[in-house]
This record gives structure tokens, C-alpha cells and sequence, in this order.
């Protein structure tokens, strides 16, 4: 296998410093880092492996062995299976090649001048949590790089970076995905070849948390490494201020006060400040006219989403929504301050690349897809939207 066969694979949650990490040691002249893959592996292992023609043709091949070398007479059914086990195991280690090749072609990884070549796994969102099963077959000697960041500041970036109002449930829902993902990653310590590290501890002393990682793989410390801390990595803007009543927050996922004492992680200061409304949500104003409520979900371009399905007051207009077969039946029509925008039953494709108050009331999702007068971030600009029916 070589080089490719024994990748770093940097895991951890989306905004807890992966893309610093990957930075950093891309910079070591052994090592070269190849970015975020995506599932990248799970997705070829998917295609070799589980698509029906391959199972049919693997199936075949081990029936041709299995024929080719029949049991002896009096073989037992557990020696049988013990036999097509091992078979499978083989048939698996060969596709594993395939995958290790076709990555191999891909990004070139032999062509690497280094020892070490890795890439990046981060989950954020509704993301599955992935089946390691196909990362353990390709990369039986992959080593893990786990960081971790403060599950409160991993929330509030997170928000942030989505241009989230920074609510509650907002915070809430972070944290239980921030728990979960620790929980799913620091599985990887069952390899043997797993180590952890903390982004405020890579802040602080970028040599000493990486000691761990070096020594394993043989390898000094350069400073060029540091040298990449400098830079700043997909910003996420002016924080935002933490809703109050922090504790009670923590307190409402469970396990989450645990993790965060083995870290070493406190609450942080509360900023007293009002909280923002929920997401979701729309406040009827008369029978015909409903106040829109942030968060507005940033979609492509110029695009926000307003989520409508979510507010149980406008199901009414669910049915009414536009859709391929009735492009212009919808009667919503969107407002900035009191002022009409439009054109309604704007393409999707124009609302993104130019905005300027075009709207889509749009089903079977029924959301509004919308863009501001001025392409600003509706969450930001202090205005208030309503539709009217």
C-alpha cells in the first residue's frame, strides 16, 4: 500500500479549527494534506461494492473458487462458512486496492515528495454520522486526528458562519450535535492510531499539541508549521452574544456537562443581551398578513429561504404554493418594510444570480425563496418582511 494506504485523517466537527489543523500540516515538508474529502471514500467504497452488478460478478468469482477447489467430503457447515469468510475478506481487500488506486489517480498521492499524506473528514448540520467500516478496509493503517474546539464557541460560530440568528434552540441544537460528533469521532481511538487534540491547545502551543501525532509518525516539528497559524481560515464574522441562561441550556443535553469538565471546558460569561426570536415561526398580523421571523437560511447567491412548513399558521397556503405544473398560482406576495418586492414566480436561477427583491412562494418544500432589495443579509439588515396572501 505504500503511501497511500496509510493517510491522516483530521476528523472532528465543522468550525472547530479542521481547516487550521490541515493547514498546519500541510506545511511540514513530510506531509502533505489534501483538503476536505466529503466522504469521499465512503462514496467509492459505496460504488465498488454495494452496486448490485459488482455484488452479482463478486458472487460469481467466489462460486468459480469455491468450484474450482471444492471442500472435501465431511467439511462441516461452519468450516463452509469459515471458507466463504475468508474468501469474502479477500474479495474485499481487493476492491479496497481498486478504491486505493482510483484515489491514488485521482490526486496524484505517489507523486507526494512527502512521508505522509492526509486529507479531512468534518460533519456539521444534519449530516449522517458515517459507517467506518469502509474507511477501516481502504485504510487499514490510517492514523486519526481528532480536534476538538469549546461546544458553545463551536455553536456560535457555527451560527455564525451560517448567518444564523443565534437563539436558544439554535444554541441547543449545536450542542447536542457538538456531543454527538464527539461521541461518533473519538470512536477512533478503538484503531490504536488515534489522537486528540483541542483548538484552543493548537492556539496556544501548536508544538506541544501536535507532539503526540509527530512522534508516532516519526517526524520532527518544523516551524513552518506555526507559520500557518497566522492566517485565518473561513471567518465567520462579528460573534454573536449568547443568549442567557447558559447553564440550563447545558444542562438540557445530557452528557454535555460531563464532556465538557473532561476537557476542562467552563461556561462562558452570559451577555445579558435579548434573546432573538425563534426560528421558524411567523406571527399572524391580520387573517391575510403574517411577520416573517428569522432565521432566514442563506441558499445560493442572492437566496435566502424562509421556512415556511415550519409555521403551522400558514399551512393554509401550503396547497396554493407555485410547482412545476402551476408556475404562477401562488397569491403570496412578499414585503421589505411595507414596500411590495417581485417579481413573483421569479425563476430560482435569477433570484441567485440577481436578487433585487425576486420571490418564489414554491412547493412541495413550501418555502419562500427570496432575495432582498438590496442583496443584503436579511438577517442583518434590521428590516422587517412580511407576505400577505
Amino acid at each position: 500500500m505504500a503511501l497511500i494506504g496509510r493517510p491522516i485523517v483530521i476528523i472532528g466537527a465543522g468550525r472547530s479549527g479542521t481547516s487550521l489543523l490541515d493547514a498546519m500540516l500541510d506545511a511540514h515538508p513530510e506531509i502533505a494534506m489534501y483538503g476536505e474529502f466529503g466522504g469521499t471514500v465512503d462514496q467509492l467504497w459505496r460504488l465498488f461494492w454495494q452496486v448490485s452488478a459488482a455484488e452479482t460478478h463478486r458472487s460469481r468469482r467466489i462460486d468459480a473458487i469455491r468450484h474450482a477447489a471444492p471442500e472435501p467430503a465431511g467439511t462441516s457447515d461452519a468450516e463452509i462458512f469459515t471458507h466463504v469468510r475468508d474468501l469474502e475478506r479477500l474479495e474485499r481487500a481487493r476492491v479496497a486496492g481498486i478504491v486505493r488506486t482510483a484515489l491514488d489517480q485521482l490526486y496524484n498521492v505517489a507523486e507526494s515528495s512527502g512521508r505522509y499524506w492526509g486529507f479531512k473528514e468534518i460533519w456539521a448540520g444534519d449530516a449522517a454520522l458515517p459507517d467506518w467500516q469502509a474507511c477501516d478496509t481502504v485504510f487499514p493503517e490510517a492514523t486519526y486526528l481528532h480536534i476538538v474546539r469549546h461546544p458553545f464557541e463551536f455553536a456560535r460560530s457555527s451560527a455564525d458562519w451560517q448567518r444564523l440568528p443565534f437563539t436558544r434552540s439554535q444554541l441547543q441544537a449545536d450542542l447536542t450535535a457538538w456531543l454527538r460528533y464527539l461521541r461518533m469521532n473519538a470512536g477512533r481511538a478503538e484503531t490504536g492510531r488515534y489522537f486528540r487534540l483541542t483548538y484552543e491547545a493548537l492556539l496556544a502551543d501548536p508544538a506541544a499539541a501536535l507532539d503526540g501525532l509527530f512522534e508516532h509518525l516519526g517526524l520532527r516539528w518544523d516551524d513552518r508549521c506555526a507559520a500557518a497559524s497566522s492566517r485565518r481560515f473561513v471567518p465567520s464574522g462579528a460573534p454573536s452574544p449568547y443568549p442567557p441562561g447558559l447553564a440550563a441550556i447545558r444542562d438540557a443535553v445530557p452528557g454535555l456537562a460531563k464532556a465538557m469538565a473532561e476537557f476542562g471546558y467552563a461556561l462562558p460569561e452570559e451577555s445579558g443581551e435579548t434573546i432573538a426570536p425563534e426560528p421558524g415561526t411567523a406571527n399572524a398580523i391580520d387573517a391575510q398578513t403574517w411577520l416573517l421571523n428569522p432565521p432566514f437560511q442563506a441558499e445560493t447567491g442572492a437566496a435566502w429561504t424562509a421556512r415556511l412548513h415550519m409555521a403551522p399558521g400558514l399551512a393554509c397556503l401550503e396547497a396554493q404554493a407555485d410547482n412545476l405544473e402551476h408556475p404562477y398560482r401562488s397569491p403570496v406576495m412578499l414585503y421589505e418594510d411595507g414596500v411590495a418586492l417581485g417579481p413573483a414566480h421569479s425563476l430560482h436561477a435569477l433570484i441567485r444570480a440577481e436578487g433585487h427583491g425576486r420571490f418564489s412562494h414554491w412547493g412541495p418544500q413550501h418555502v419562500l425563496l427570496f432575495a432582498t432589495s438590496d442583496n443584503s443579509d436579511p438577517n442583518r439588515n434590521g428590516r422587517r418582511y412580511t407576505i400577505s396572501a
